[in-house]
């Protein structure tokens, strides 16, 4: 049998089995980093500041009711999050290595626009502070109303640079206008696409994601 080729003649055996480890060694640089399998599980983090609140205000006012609104979305996996003394919320959402992190990240938006309502009025958007920082983000996931984006945020959208951008919108006017937007600031367009994000609604939800140039 074949197998009893290799028993008989281990010279042979271990050629055959140098021959194919030299063979995927050199595989290894020339396959595309598409082909390489998934390793690390795609994660969404929410920020939100409470400016003067210390560690116990924030976790018991911003932290607590996030999490409550985010538990439960498709795909996840487990959460974890942290309340400091300078009255920063941080909540990482780590999803199964199946799920596709854009959609994921739309999830998480939606999840937490419904909690929205129970936060201070305090809490407030930290995207100019991340601009001074020189944070550096990987995916931004954006839901502006139904007017688009303020020139200013979308100044200050661009200027953080993303890596990617999924652009959520109910809007076809201000979606096409802001995308436009984008463009001339250094992104390209890779799909734009209907979602029913709202069954109970009448109208469908658009959703585009944007990539950085190089």
């Amino acid at each position: 049998m074949f197998v009893d080729t290799f028993i008989k003649r281990p010279i042979l055996a271990s050629v055959c089995s140098l021959v194919i480890v030299l063979a995927g060694a050199l595989a290894i640089p020339r396959m595309p980093i598409a082909w390489y399998p998934e390793v690390t599980p795609p994660t969404v983090s929410v920020l939100a500041v409470y400016t003067g609140a210390n560690a116990e205000t924030v976790e018991t006012a911003v932290t607590t009711p996030l999490e409550q609104a985010i538990n439960g979305v498709q795909g996840m996996r487990y959460m974890s999050s942290s309340s400091t003394n300078s009255g920063v919320s941080t909540i990482t959402i780590t999803f199964d290595l199946t799920r596709d992190p854009d959609i994921a990240a739309v999830d998480v938006q939606n999840r937490v626009n419904q909690a929205l309502g129970r936060l201070p009025g305090e809490v407030r958007h930290v995207l100019p502070d991340l601009v001074r920082q020189g944070v550096r983000v990987d995916v931004a996931v954006t839901d502006p109303p139904r007017a688009g984006f303020h020139p200013k945020a979308l100044g200050a959208l661009i200027a953080l640079a993303p890596a990617r951008v999924v652009y959520v919108s109910c809007n076809p006017a201000t979606l096409a206008r802001d995308l436009g937007d984008l463009v001339r600031g250094g992104y390209r367009v890779e799909w734009v696409q209907p979602v029913d994000m709202f069954p109970q609604t009448s109208h469908i939800e658009a959703v585009a994601r944007l990539r950085r140039a190089e």
